[in-house]
């Protein structure tokens, strides 16, 4: 088995200069399919250390004997796979300045919460005390858990009354049942700084592609690339779009990728080709015909992104995944109308920027759906394609994507611990004296 240093190098995303040398131990393969999704996170150094940490000082030496890595594994890693759920359970809002609803110029506002990590955004409703929770995808372990108080006005924007101290996403089960106070901006005297104090219930838990779990599961939606021979759908703007229960989240329209017959190799190899063909004297008709590539070429869009959703048990047996192929041109013409009617009037934050609004129209080009029964019987948990979507108006296209699960699986402090950037740069100090 190579070394570590191997292995590192071997991760995608890294490049040549962002592999550091590393004692040459054997490394187990059970945690490479875990913490791989770590190490080519970010071509960075500290991505390197943290990823070597844990190994040493919770998995210890493995032996040959031990070292079975899956092929399923490594598809997953190749992706972009989360990394952690950080799953929190609002628990209460309390000692708040200004409770339930204000008056300004006679209209009525009301202060509600905001927790963000990256563009995944959750505003929960802190009077239904102990019913609201949510689970937050982090793929960046380095992301951090912002909490905010605002003042919903109708006038302008709205007012942020406070905000709790920043904290690493990993480590905000630090902040687990206890009073987290929420600061207001600007100069304040000691008595009128604070805003009030929430308290809720966090959990930190680490993914593990291709494992089961009985703590549930993140399902992963990996579209690389729309694919269909021909040009009927050259020009179009096309997106994919996943829905799992009343969740749905949708990718970028796909970039344009440019066919073999189109690059400037090719197109200039057809006009020597074609320069030869009249220098013989065949007839240019004849010339235009054999030239003619039309017929086969392919057309393909770029995507390159990743949807998930947090999935129970119970659901992982029962439930699908819904993936539509959207017209983005109509979807945009659709958001426009709706802003128009007032329907995206309000000035406060949507509640999910990963979600969108629900519709069914003429937007959806194809669907097909993947039960997830079939992923979690499958190879690995994971189910490579071939995807299609079969559309009326454009024919069939090949979705090149990957839907897989990862397993959920509590994590310690002392992980997150050994997780803490600083003390792997404090580390590394060390180590480069």
């Amino acid at each position: 088995m190579p070394p570590l240093a191997m292995l590192i190098s071997r991760t995608p995303n890294f490049a040549a200069q962002s592999c550091y040398p590393c004692p040459a131990i054997e490394i187990d393969g059970e945690f490479y399919a875990r913490y791989a999704p770590i190490l080519a996170d970010r071509p960075a150094k500290r991505r390197v250390f943290r990823g070597y940490r844990p190994f040493v000082t919770c998995l210890g030496t493995a032996t040959e004997s031990e070292i079975s890595p899956q092929p399923a594994h490594a598809e997953a890693e190749q992706l972009q796979v989360p990394t952690f759920d950080l799953r929190i359970a609002f628990v209460q809002l309390s000692r708040l300045r200004v409770l339930g609803t204000g008056q300004v110029m006679g209209i009525e506002t009301e202060p509600y919460m905001r927790w963000k990590i990256g563009n995944q955004v959750w505003q929960p409703d802190f009077r239904a005390t102990g019913a609201e929770s949510f689970n937050f995808v982090i793929y960046d372990p380095e992301q951090h858990l912002t909490v905010t108080l605002w003042d919903r006005d109708l006038l302008s924007q709205d007012d942020l009354m406070g905000e709790a101290q920043t904290v690493a996403a990993v480590k905000a089960v630090n902040l687990s049942d206890t009073d987290v106070p929420l600061i207001c901006p600007g100069n304040h005297s000691e008595e009128t700084r604070q805003a009030g104090t929430f308290k809720a219930k966090i959990e930190l838990l680490i993914t593990a592609p291709g494992h089961q779990s009985q703590e549930g599961f993140v399902c992963v939606v990996r579209v690389r690339e729309l694919l269909q021979a021909g040009s009927k759908i050259k020009g179009r703007r096309l997106a994919v779009r996943a829905k799992f229960k009343d969740e749905s989240s949708i990718t970028k329209a796909g970039a344009p990728m440019l066919d073999i017959t189109e690059t400037l190799p090719a197109k200039e190899m057809l006009h020597k080709i074609k320069d030869n063909m009249t220098d013989a004297g065949v007839e240019m008709e004849k010339i235009d015909q054999v030239l003619d590539l039309t017929s086969l070429r392919s057309s393909r869009f770029a995507i390159n992104r990743s949807l998930h959703f947090v999935i129970k048990n119970q659901d992982a047996d029962t439930e699908e995944i819904i993936l539509d192929l959207v017209d983005m041109a109509k979807l945009d013409e659709m958001k426009k109308e709706a802003k128009k009617k007032g329907v995206f009037g309000s000035t406060s934050p949507a509640s999910n920027t990963n979600h969108i609004e629900e519709t069914r129209g003429d937007e959806v080009l194809a669907t097909f759906t993947v039960k997830l029964s079939d992923v979690r019987a499958s190879k690995g948990l994971a189910l490579p394609g071939p995807f299609f979507f079969e559309s009326e108006e454009l024919g069939k296209i090949e979705a090149k994507m990957f839907v897989g699960l990862s397993g959920l699986e509590p994590t310690t402090t002392e992980i997150i611990e050994e997780m803490s950037a600083d003390d792997v740069m404090a580390e590394m100090d060390l180590v480069s004296s």
